[in-house]
Order: structure tokens, then sequence, then C-alpha cells
């Protein structure tokens, strides 16, 4: 008797951590065995899931908001990669233990984002396990109208949205435990545990970039992800690639090029457009750093300042590795 009035407070606390937000636009929303949403018919969906497991992509005992909010900021990513508004999302969550202070924060930290992007919590399943966060974020385009990485063509420029490399020493930092005494060191672990999804210029570049998709495994491995989709090559200016100053700060700068290279987490945009559309991307923000090749080897190379240099052969997180 006491094992099922402690499951069904447990059960009640969940629901009411996890059922803060109205889907309005839902023939039915959370609460029930499974939501209903009819998309307008002039739209398409766009789906995405993103698996998060403790130790593998986020350090033990990392704090419970910045573990939701990395979770639903990778999955969003993915959504504005494809040009997309995104719209709900459902969540999977597997707890080693039942702990009511954790699910609180970590339920304060999935809202704190879903609400900044004013989308709705829909559905979900609890279980225990090991720590491990699944979000599935669904989104809406207009109908056909996506990006996607497999439509680059030859002589179309490379661009990214942002700075690259500073989510891995937000990484490092994290590993560190240390505390965090200079402004450079908050931004640094901020990016890490707190990313920002491309939400707005994802839509903006919809119509503007050939091909697209968000660093999240390190600049040389997403990039020869496309490479590998388009059946092309690429050539990257290392001089133009965006470094912050608050890397710059934390360590030397081979040290912050090879995070911008192979760091990954950094959630900035990758994408490729003709060069019609450089002053327009420009202005938004974006920084040109490299060309693709007709080569359908799918091979990267690169140079420094005009002068051909080696990439490392690392390249890149590995879910597997």
């Amino acid at each position: 008797m006491n094992s099922r009035l402690r499951k069904s407070r447990e059960f009640d606390l969940i629901t009411s951590l996890f059922s803060k937000s109205r889907a309005p636009s839902f023939d039915l929303g959370i609460g029930d065995d499974a939501a209903v949403f009819s998309p307008p018919s002039n739209q398409s969906l766009v789906l995405s899931i993103d698996t998060s497991v403790e130790g593998r992509h986020f350090p033990a005992g990392f704090p419970p908001e910045f573990i939701a909010k990395r979770a639903l900021g990778s999955a969003l990513s993915d959504i504005a990669a494809m040009g997309a508004q995104p719209h709900h999302f459902t969540i999977a969550l597997t707890l080693p233990e039942f702990d009511t202070v954790w699910c609180e924060r970590f339920s304060t930290g999935l809202y704190d984002l879903a609400e900044q992007f004013n989308i709705s919590l829909v559905g979900g399943d609890t279980t225990k396990g090991p720590l491990t966060i699944s979000i599935q974020v669904h989104g809406l385009v207009d109908k056909g109208n996506y990006l996607t990485r497999s439509s680059a063509s030859p002589a179309d420029l490379i661009f990214v949205s942002g700075c690259l490399g500073d989510a891995h020493a937000g990484l490092l930092l994290a590993l560190e435990g240390k505390e965090l005494t200079e402004p450079y060191q908050q931004a640094l672990f901020e990016s890490f545990a707190s990313p920002t999804p491309q939400i707005a210029l994802g839509m903006a570049v919809n119509g503007l970039a050939s091909s697209a998709l968000d660093v999240s495994d390190g600049l040389l491995a997403d990039l020869e992800h496309l490479c590998c989709a388009s059946g092309l090559s690429a050539e990257l200016e290392l001089s133009a690639v965006p470094l912050s100053d608050d890397l710059l700060k934390y360590r030397d700068y081979d040290f912050a090029m090879q995070a911008a290279l192979n760091g990954g987490d950094d959630y900035q945009l990758l994408i490729t457009a003709s060069s019609d559309k450089r002053q327009r991307l420009l202005e938004l923000g974006f920084i040109e750093i490299g060309a693709m090749l007709a080569d359908e080897g799918s091979v990267l190379s690169a140079k420094l300042n005009g002068e051909s240099v080696a990439l490392p052969e690392k390249r890149g997180f590995d879910h597997f590795e």
C-alpha cells in the first residue's frame, strides 16, 4: 500500500512539473496516451530527435537546469538547420532515482527555453535507469520549403553564423569543476551549458542558403557530412574561422582553432550559398569561411592566409568512440 501511494505521489509530481505548457492548436494535448495534431494543409511537419546521456554528452552531476537546456537546445538546433519554426516537443526522461528537487530544477530549465521559443510540451514518458534524456521536436515550414544538407553546388560559398569553439572550452571548465571567477569563463561555460539554437537565422536563410546543417559534432566533421551528402568537396580559409575574445583569453590561438575545428556543441548554422547571396548573408551576421569544390571525393582542404595547410586527421565528436 505504501509503495502504491509513493508511486502515485511521484506520478502526480511529474504531472505537475511537466504539464505547465498549453497547446491550443492541438486536437488533443498532454495527459492522454498520445497527443493529436493536425498541421495546416499548406505546411510540412519537420521532426527531429536528440538523446543526451550522462557521462557522454554532459558531465556526471551537471546541474539539472542546464541538462534540460542542452537537451532541448540541441534538438531545436536541428529544426533551425532545416529553416523551420519549432512548434512542440515530447520528452522521454530516464532517472536513476526519483529526486523531487532535481526534477523541479530540470523542469525550470526546460520551460525557460521552451517559453523563449514559444513551443509546447505535448507528451512524454519517464522510467528508471541511467540518466538519459531524449527530446523530439516538431516544427513547421511552408510546404516543401525546407533546407537540406544535400543540395550544395560547386562554387557555393561556405558561411557560419557565429563563433566556434566556445562550447568545447566551456565543457573543459565544467569538467575542471573550479569556481568561475572571470567573466570570460562564465561566458564559455554558458556556451556549453545553455546553447542558443539559431531559429531566427535558420528561418531567415530559408530561400537564401543552398544547403545547411548545425555545428554539433565540430566544424570539420559537420562540413564533411555536408560534403558527403552533396557529393562535393570543400576548402576552408582558417584565418576566417571566427574565434571569440573569450576563447582566446582562455587558451592560446592554436588551442582555440582546434576547439573551433573539432570541439563541437556550438550549435551555430553552417550553410552554403551562391555568391550573389553573399552580401545579404553578411548583413545577417554570417561569416564567410570557404567555398565548395566540384571534386566528388568529399575531400576537405584548408588554407591559412592563402597558404595550403594540413588539417587534423581526427575530426569532431564520435558518438561511439
